[in-house]
């Protein structure tokens, strides 16, 4: 080998051993200093999904740290039963963000919990919730399209936030690619990725390109402005994702809730025209904004030092709710649909 071709490859092993140091480096402010769980994969048609079979501490010093434990299907969720509809009891399956997905509590206390209790014919109902942090209605909507003909759920609840207005007229979260449509002649047209969803690849893959891409954010060009309606966005979302439940022989349902602390007038016009829209098409609709005022009250609703996330006390709330919603819809027979005690107990499969 020439003496040029050993100063090459000693530059080339000098390279790969700084990138590696840089990257474990990286790794170790990201996991143990500022204590994320790295429970995400890069996915091209959803932007990110949570990994199968993964099991780790979320440890960040601004929620409660909480396990993260999901399936061999990728949800935070018990293993779904693998058997056909006549063999099984009644499927719901849930769609929805973070709150949905239990940021900051353990599975345990989240509230799908109190759903085990319902049953119909004998047999518990299964609930299989999906909900993944930082999602929006267009998300949810193609993961129902991906798993609703192999799931078949007997019912599909789509929780509804206001902040999917924004959410939606996006193509990032919080650094990463999302899918976004465009409402063109009434009709949803699905945006190209753009170089997003590369860097979204690769920042899913490195904690260094990461904290890189977060450092120079500001300087990478921003999206173009959409030319959607947020309101009207909304509408035809829940519409596609009503035809996707209908295309997996399912009834579709939905879950309203308001931005905390906004003013009743102020969040009250995109919900009045999802109200108009559940209506026109027999939907089942339950608003959660209620119960959540009420129970914030007596007691804390959101979390302390995380404003938008419920707390366990917010999801014994929504959990109450959602469960005398349901047994009404399945005609479920239930011994009691009351908050379980608020226990930090350990989160199981």
């Amino acid at each position: 080998m020439s003496e040029r071709a050993v100063r090459w490859l000693q530059r080339f092993v000098l390279a790969v051993l700084m990138l590696g140091a840089l990257e474990g480096g990286a790794r170790v402010f990201v996991r143990q200093i500022l204590g994320h769980a790295r429970v995400h994969a890069f996915d091209g048609e959803l932007g990110w999904v949570l990994k199968p079979n993964v099991d780790e501490t979320s440890r960040r010093a601004d929620r409660p740290h909480y396990r993260i434990r999901t399936n061999a299907h990728g949800f935070r969720s018990p293993p779904v039963l693998d058997a056909p509809p006549g063999q099984r009891g009644r499927r719901v399956l849930i769609l929805g963000d973070s709150n949905v997905f239990g940021t900051g509590v353990e599975r345990s206390q989240r509230f799908d919990a109190l759903l085990s209790s319902l049953v119909v014919d004998g047999t518990s109902v299964e609930v299989i919730n999906t909900a993944v942090s930082g999602w929006s209605t267009d998300q949810e909507m193609r993961l129902l399209e991906r798993v609703g003909a192999a799931f078949e759920p007997d019912l599909t609840l789509l929780f509804v936030h206001e902040n999917d207005l924004a959410g939606n007229l996006s193509n990032e979260s919080s650094g990463s690619w999302k899918p976004r449509f465009q409402l063109v002649e009434g009709a949803l047209v699905l945006e190209p990725p753009g170089w997003r969803a590369p860097a979204s690849r690769m920042r899913r893959r490195s904690d260094a390109f990461a904290l890189a891409l977060a450092a120079f954010s500001a300087l990478l060009p921003d999206p173009p402005a959409p030319k959607t309606d947020a309101q009207e966005l909304l509408l035809r979302l829940v519409e596609h994702t009503a035809r996707a439940a209908r295309a997996a022989d399912s009834r579709f349902a939905l879950a309203l809730q308001s931005r905390p602390g906004t003013p009743r007038p102020a969040s009250g016009e995109w919900k009045h025209a999802v109200r108009r829209l559940a209506v026109q098409n027999a939907w089942p609709l339950v608003d959660l904004d209620p119960v959540l005022r009420h129970a914030d009250e007596s007691a804390g609703t959101y979390a302390a030092d995380d404003p938008i996330h419920w707390s366990a006390k917010g999801h014994a709330a929504v959990g109450a709710r959602i469960c005398a919603f349901l047994a009404a819809e399945l005609e479920a027979s239930v011994d009691s649909c009351s908050p379980p005690p608020l226990v930090g107990a350990a989160e199981g499969r």
